[in-house]
């Protein structure tokens, strides 16, 4: 089963279409996509993969794994040179069965050339944007961050509390920081959810983190360990190390 949709925004299909051919486990783009070109517009048909993201039954305990998702989904988009614009809980469909979580509605998502590329004007939902959209120029993908921050905190905001609960929360206030430049890129996110699930999966502590650091310390902690692998991983080949810069 599935639905169509008609809209006259060739940006909606190109960027639909560049998405959804990339086979990717982190890729959560609603597919598969099926366009067909009419006079005016395009029709496009995609599958029902979902009920509402603030409709999933026992949140407290898929509350991690949707969160793991969306960041993921996020990141690869945002890798990809696509910036959403509208993160809401009605573009953020989860399906009931396998657990799976999905981004629709791309109407008024951007290609932008990376964090720096800027735009002016009003694009989104009013009440799910960032607080500088609109009113400034502004950086998609740093808008983006906020949006992404303003979901996690409020499905959070009805778990109880938890560690995991509580990490998940401190990643929310610093992608919903009011200074854009202060907000960690998507890929940040992803590293710091992906280095506690290992953590909690192994059953041990992680040398340097004690039990009763808090997450802040957790993450300051995890960002220098990153630093310290990336600084250890050069190409010696040419004589000398060639430092990876991620970001």
């Amino acid at each position: 089963m599935g639905y169509l949709k008609f809209t006259r925004r060739r940006k909606e299909v190109e960027v639909l279409q560049h998405l959804t051919c990339i086979q990717s486990s982190i890729s959560h783009s609603v597919s598969p996509v099926r366009f067909w070109a009419i006079e005016g517009g395009t029709i496009f048909s995609m599958p029902i993969a979902g009920g509402w993201v603030t409709s999933v039954a026992n949140l407290d305990s898929n509350l991690f794994s949707i969160a793991k998702q969306l960041i993921e989904g996020v990141a690869f988009m945002h890798e990809q040179g696509v910036a959403h614009l509208d993160l809401k809980p009605a573009n953020i469909i989860v399906d009931s069965t396998t657990g799976r979580l999905s981004i629709i509605d791309y109407s008024v998502s951007e290609v932008v050339r990376g964090p720096d590329h800027m735009f002016t004007g009003f694009a989104g939902t009013y009440g799910h944007t960032a607080p500088e959209v609109g009113h400034e120029s502004y950086s998609p993908i740093r808008a983006d961050l906020w949006s992404c921050g303003n979901v996690l905190r409020k499905l959070a905001d009805r778990c109880q509390q938890s560690p995991q609960r509580d990490f998940l929360v401190e990643i929310c206030d610093r992608l919903l920081n009011e200074n854009p430049l202060e907000r960690p890129s998507m890929s940040q996110a992803a590293r710091w959810l992906s280095n506690w699930t290992d953590n909690a999966q192994q059953g041990h502590q992680m040398d340097g983190i004690a039990p009763t650091m808090s997450v802040s310390s957790v993450i300051r902690y995890l960002d220098t360990f990153t630093n310290d692998m990336l600084l250890c991983s050069g190409d010696f080949s040419q004589g000398g190390p060639m430092v990876h810069v991620h970001g």
